[in-house]
């Protein structure tokens, strides 16, 4: 691979110190990756000859959406390439009032070395043969890379899976030569956030009546970490390994799933529709799926949720939805929400997944990035709102308050 400070000084066609094409920086680092991130201030090509190493286990693509300079062919095209694993992994940037300028590669090769190219090179045509551009590429020690990973899932925090609906909404820029632009377009353009998750109080009313609320749901938190957390991972370990597994461990892993959090309203963010329906569903799966997204690497999670959420929906685990998602926005709050009612309306009023198809897994993923995205919102940040546990409340409170208005009309 690169050296270390390989510099990448173009147009090439000038016989700088590098004369080797930008392209081929792409083209090595994507044939021989284990894990690759890319994020682009703006993406108006997609190299589709590039080869993805079979083996690469993650994958992420970011880009920006200010000025609508992003071009939709160019992200059609991105998203007819990716494969099919990381189909939910083509991501845009949607922090309202933040621009989006990056314009960089993370990665780790199958050797285990890391690198990060980075410089003034969007993804377009012209940076990859025109334009005057200078980059570098770094080979970096895993300190260096696991602070580059921290960055680098910050910025995914804040984005949005890429879907038709997201491309309807996006408004792409003119490319006619010496098209002029008012003010407000302008303003209007440079905002990153395309996708509105509609969840905001306007009022100081709403606010100090959902206030309580909040604070209810962070009790519920903070039992569950206090007294629920240690022993439910004991239980759920100790089925996942089991080797032969009877209806009487499954009628026992039931009782004591019930005994330390299922009956503890203390630490209960669900119903309890699931305490009936649920009981004689094959827990050791349950277990499993659970183990195996808590060990799985921070990199690589969506995708393991994905992929347990189309095993349980395959074998009819019915437990998959209430129980596997509210565990999950326990052990991972600031990453995972849980299936309840309430957010079944609040996506079905705002369109969330309207012309949109995938998976139950890929729609899950696909809500998860949007709501973490939606913790930087003006709405949430205004309330204090500060993981997808305590969104989910907010989300409770907007559907209740419009099924009221439904109710009196």
């Amino acid at each position: 691979m690169a050296a270390k400070n390989d510099f990448h000084l173009l147009p090439s066609a000038w016989k700088t110190d590098d004369t080797s094409a930008f392209r081929d920086v792409y083209a090595k680092a994507f044939s021989n990756a284990k894990e690759i991130f890319v994020v682009s201030a703006f993406l108006t090509e997609w190299p589709e000859d590039l080869i993805l190493n079979p083996d690469c286990t993650s994958f992420s693509l970011v880009v920006g959406a200010d000025f609508g300079t992003t071009r939709v062919a160019a992200v059609n095209a991105a998203l007819a390439w990716v494969p099919e694993r990381f189909r939910n992994n083509v991501l845009a940037f949607n922090q309202k009032g933040v621009s989006f300028h990056p314009k960089a590669i993370l990665w780790r090769a199958v050797d285990g070395s890391r690198y990060f190219t980075v410089g003034s090179s969007n993804l377009t045509r012209a940076a990859f043969n025109r334009n005057v551009e200078a980059n570098v590429t770094l080979s970096l020690s895993e300190d260096e890379y696991s602070r580059a990973l921290v960055w680098k899932n910050e910025i995914e925090k804040r984005s949005v899976v890429i879907t038709q609906r997201w491309l309807k909404l996006y408004k792409e820029a003119s490319t006619r030569r010496g098209s002029a632009h008012s003010e407000e377009e302008v303003n209007e353009a440079s905002d990153s956030s395309i996708f509105d998750l509609e969840l905001s109080l306007e009022t100081d009313k709403d606010i100090r009546l959902f206030m309580p609320h909040l604070e209810a749901r962070r009790k519920i938190r903070a039992a569950f970490d206090a007294h629920s957390r240690v022993p439910l991972l004991a239980l759920i370990r100790k089925a996942s390994e089991s080797k032969h597994w009877t209806d009487a461990d499954n009628e026992s892993f039931y009782e004591n799933l019930l005994r330390l959090w299922g009956s503890n309203k203390e630490a209960r963010m669900g119903g309890k529709q699931w305490t009936i329906l649920g009981r004689n569903t094959d827990h050791q799966e349950l277990a499993k799926a659970l183990v195996s997204t808590l060990d799985a690497q921070d990199s690589q999670r969506d995708q393991v949720v994905l992929l347990q959420m189309a095993h349980m929906k395959e074998i009819g685990l019915s437990t998959r939805s209430a129980v596997f998602t509210e565990l999950l926005c326990h052990f991972y709050p600031n990453h995972y929400p849980l299936l309840d009612k309430p957010v079944h309306k609040w996506r079905s009023r705002v369109g969330f997944d309207k012309g949109v198809g995938g998976s139950e897994g890929e729609k899950y993923i696909r809500l998860a990035c949007s709501m973490r995205a939606a913790l930087y919102g003006a709405g949430p940040q205004r309330l204090g709102i500060e993981n997808l546990a305590e969104l989910d409340v907010l989300i409770w409170y907007l559907v209740q308050k419009l099924e009221r208005r439904k109710g009196t009309s």
